[in-house]
């Protein structure tokens, strides 16, 4: 990043420059050591130091300039420092970011892998139950079953566990390598269960079959029997019908100008209840 390594450049320029201002202030007191160590005599000594001393004191503006140019550097280095390290965080952030997106694709190219290998070990697995059947019924002859406490079955060539495959899935960002369990017996048991639900519903037709039957030979029955007493009502009332005119006819005979009124009513009444029960018996 340019931005980073200009920054960097510019760091080190202000650190060498205050290096440099450092070293030429610690000059002062490092003359003053080297006359007062270079020297053997006392007096020797303190004349060099008290003239090194003089020398110092006329230099102050001098020295303090160079200590105010010092803390300027630094007054200004330092946000410089602190805005290089943000800007190196976010270089740094920044190179993770593309290294998990990096992560991510390379991940994301072996679900074809894991997705093969699933399906190989499915056809591994298909291949051992189809092996074991081939030799159960032998097996299971001269391995007869076991109690029911054990879980092995002893008749069995091969016994199953859970069984699962390996699955890769991604999920916000992430990945998640897990299993998933299948069923050796999936066909079989839905074909089982089928075999049941079609005798089921055999068996349900069947029975509705039977109930209906019965519903038609009791209505059948029934209608047999009210088919008889309309029969047998129909012939009583053909009975009375002759009778009552029998009998209307014997009154007339005896006197002419006798009332048959209500022989008339009476028979008018049986006629349409025969027409009734003879239109009932043709249904």
């Amino acid at each position: 990043m340019q931005q980073i390594d200009d920054l960097r450049l510019e760091i080190e320029s202000f650190e060498a420059e205050i290096s440099s201002l450092q070293k030429e202030l610690a000059l002062v007191g490092g003359k003053t050591l080297e006359l007062a160590t270079s020297e053997n005599s006392a007096n020797a000594i303190s004349k060099s130091i008290r003239s090194e001393a003089q020398r110092v004191i006329e230099q102050q503006p001098v020295l303090q300039g160079i200590r105010n140019a010092i803390a300027e550097l630094n007054s200004r280095l330092q946000p410089k420092k602190l805005q290089l390290g943000e800007l190196e965080a976010q270089e740094l952030r920044q190179c993770r970011i593309e290294r998990i997106e990096q992560g991510r694709s390379k991940l994301r190219a072996k679900f074809g892998d894991v997705e093969e290998a699933a399906e190989s070990l499915k056809n591994l697995f298909f291949e051992l139950k189809a092996i074991a059947l081939e030799y159960e019924k032998d097996f299971a002859e001269i391995n007869p079953p076991g109690s029911g406490n054990i879980v092995l079955n002893t008749a069995s060539l091969l016994n199953y566990e859970a069984i699962a495959l390996p699955k890769l899935v991604e999920r916000d960002g992430r990945f998640i390598l897990g299993s998933e369990f299948i069923d050796l017996f999936k066909i079989e048991k839905e074909s089982l269960r089928q075999e049941r639900l079609q005798q089921s519903l055999a068996w349900r037709h069947n029975h509705d079959e039977q109930v209906a039957q019965a519903q038609r030979e009791k209505a059948e029955a029934r209608s047999q029997t009210e088919q008889r007493e309309r029969s047998a009502l129909l012939k009583a009332k053909q009975i009375e019908l002759v009778e009552i005119k029998v009998a209307r006819a014997n009154r007339l005979s005896s006197l002419k100008t006798a009332d048959v009124g209500g022989f008339d009513s009476a028979i008018a009444k049986l006629e349409a209840e025969i027409e009734n029960l003879q239109k009932a018996m043709q249904l």
